[in-house]
């Protein structure tokens, strides 16, 4: 199945994890690249079915078509369904399966760069050295503030990075 879909490049990412899951800023590398990651993830794990891997190219393949949307409400829901495509498909693998591994790793990131103005919105408060929760494009994360505000439930906030499975965010401007 590989090279079926042809994911863009020329489109930059402001951030990506290293190996070690930690946020690294950037500017050398491509959306298409980090795309690419997971396109090779999806089409390398033995667990899914060929009809889920399908789907699931099919997302990556929108999610780098998602770029280049004005719209700002049809692209948050084509986020929201390649979301929701990816969440409800990967319930049924291991956790340590690549493809899981490589959507938590990558897919916030991606998220991030291609919602335009990256809001969220805290859904438990969220204090200073303490980690909370936001609602970020139809999705639950865990999410933390390095700045020293507490940002209580209902609060917007911009979602600035990642830092393993939890979003970092900081008050919306």
């Amino acid at each position: 199945m590989s090279g079926q879909y042809q994911i863009y490049g020329g489109m930059n990412v402001g951030n990506i994890v290293n190996n070690s899951g930690e946020i690294v800023n950037f500017t050398g590398e491509r959306l298409g690249e980090v795309l690419s990651q997971l396109q090779q993830a999806v089409e390398e794990d033995t667990n899914l079915s060929p009809e889920d891997k399908v789907d699931l190219l099919e997302q990556v393949r929108t999610l780098a078509e998602t770029k280049r949307i004005t719209d700002t409400e049809r692209k948050e829901a084509l986020l929201r369904k390649a979301s929701k495509m990816f969440e409800a498909t990967l319930k049924s693998l291991p956790d340590n399966a690549k493809l899981v591994e490589t959507y938590r790793k990558l897919f916030p990131l991606i998220l991030s760069e291609l919602n335009s103005d990256s809001l969220a919105v805290v859904t438990r408060t969220i204090s200073p050295n303490q980690v909370g929760q936001v609602k970020f494009l139809g999705s639950w994360w865990m999410a933390k503030c390095s700045k020293d505000v507490v940002l209580e439930a209902g609060t917007k906030v911009t979602v600035v990075g990642r830092q393993n499975l939890t979003l970092l965010v900081e008050p919306a401007t």
